[in-house]
């Protein structure tokens, strides 16, 4: 399948959150919705002066130093630098010279990435930089990467810039990739701020077609971008399980194809995970992000038709013929992980060799932008 790559340049606007909305963000204050349902006309009632947390008596940006209100900033640094750039340093990386560097290169142990690279168990948040630097602006596409958190990480006060997703301005999309693990052994990464303020890729990891990540939490994080947004990932492929990935803060207005873990994702399977993320609207309100992924949200939000009958005998499953659906797929999945989609086009009967023990077996097509069942379940005993 044909990858499509949406860029969206303009400008983004600042969206300002007090100090102290983790602390007193309920449910009795939340409209809990998905962003394309919540309304975004403005109510006399519900203005962000009058919420019930804004903690400052004038109203100052001073006292809401999350995220950064610097409006200088906000008016339009892009991701990438211009190409004829007549300060371009020979000695740095085409990262360096082009790209939204953000705090990263002002704290980067970069002799200790290079030194363990491409495994890092990392313990500050100069090693993660590191890591960062490594991923942008030293490694091969295709080369794969190890990251073991081994304490907490706090990231407060640092303009944070995704893992993968950049590409060189003289190179359109082709993307630096994280490829690889990332095993956060059950330690938390506090305060995570990144505004791409371009097109997207906007998450830790901004652009991967080989990931699996576990045992991690990202706590008050903020991601903003155009378009593939999510607090661990912005647009992921060629990944199954992601175990024990648990995120909590606020995106920027949500933008095609934005979710609280992952932005874009083509077949994740999400373990024993947990996100609460808000966007604040227009009308000063805060909504939230209810899905794990946008492909989630589509699922959801499609009804399943059970158009095909399958039945199942002597170790092979049959179906029988229906027009109108493409892209049909035998789905294969064991304890809710996937193990096999299989072209069932022209296709009447899935063989026994693949009606492996205990698996759940039905077809799916393309629908409304994602694969939806389109069958019956088979359970295969």
């Amino acid at each position: 399948m044909w990858k499509i790559f949406i860029i969206i340049f303009g400008v983004l606007f600042g969206i300002f959150m007090p100090k102290s909305i983790y602390e007193n963000y309920t449910d009795t204050n939340r409209e809990d919705s998905t962003y394309e349902e919540d309304s975004y006309v403005n109510s006399e009632d519900s203005t962000y002066e009058e919420y019930p947390y804004v903690n400052s008596e004038d109203g100052s940006y001073e006292d809401y130093p999350y995220p950064y209100p610097d409006p200088e900033y906000a008016a339009g640094r892009g991701n990438l630098k211009t190409y004829n750039n007549k300060d371009y340093d020979p000695t740095k990386t085409d990262w360096e010279n082009y790209g939204d560097t953000g705090s990263i290169m002002e704290i980067a142990d970069t002799d200790w990435a290079l030194e363990n690279a491409p495994v890092f168990h990392v313990e500050t948040k100069e090693q993660l930089a590191g890591v960062v630097y490594y991923v942008n602006a030293v490694k091969g596409y295709n080369d794969s990467v190890e990251l073991y958190l081994e304490a907490d990480i706090d990231l407060d006060g640092l303009e944070w810039v995704p893992m993968g997703g950049w590409y060189r301005p003289d190179r359109y999309l082709e993307h630096t990739t994280f490829v690889g693990l990332i095993d956060g052994q059950n330690h938390i990464i506090k305060n995570m701020h990144i505004d791409t303020k371009y097109g997207g890729h906007c998450g830790f990891v901004g652009y991967s077609y080989s990931l699996q990540m576990k045992n991690i939490t990202f706590e008050k994080a903020y991601v903003s971008g155009g378009t593939y947004v999510g607090i661990a990932g912005g647009e992921i492929y060629g990944s199954e399980d992601w175990i024990n990935v648990n995120v909590s803060g606020m995106v920027g207005t949500p933008g095609p194809e934005t979710g609280s873990i992952v932005g874009r994702e083509a077949g994740i399977n999400f373990r024993d995970c947990d996100a609460t993320v808000v966007y604040k609207k227009e009308n000063g309100r805060f909504g939230s992000i209810r899905y794990f992924s946008h492909r989630y949200q589509l699922i959801a939000e499609t009804p399943v038709v059970e158009a095909f009958t399958l039945t199942y005998e002597n170790g092979v499953i049959t179906r029988d013929e229906v027009e109108g659906y493409d892209n049909l797929g035998w789905h294969i999945e064991r304890d809710g992980s996937l193990l096999l989609d299989r072209a069932a086009e022209g296709e009447l009967q899935l063989p026994a060799e693949y009606t492996y023990p205990d698996t759940s077996i039905w077809l799916e097509a393309y629908i409304n932008g994602t694969y939806i069942r389109v069958s019956n379940i088979i359970e295969v005993p």
